[in-house]
């Protein structure tokens, strides 16, 4: 069977937005390293190695917030 177009649209719009989720959770990670985050600290389930991001996307960026303003 041949992939529908609107299937291959779908599969494309999907590969770019895991790309670009990739790309800022790269920038994000960086930036909190630098700033003394321990990664492997509780942020550890919400950062590229956890799947908050994926299943718990608003938690996930409150628990970051939170984190930042309470532990840096």
């Amino acid at each position: 069977m041949k992939v529908p177009k609107y299937v291959e649209k779908m599969i494309q719009k999907r590969l770019t937005l895991a790309i670009k989720l990739d790309d800022a959770c790269e920038e994000l990670e960086k930036w909190l390293e630098e700033h003394g985050a321990d990664l492997d600290d509780e942020l550890m389930e919400d950062t590229h190695g956890g799947v908050e991001i994926y299943v718990n996307p608003r938690e996930s960026a409150e628990r970051i917030r939170e984190y930042i303003e309470t532990r840096m």
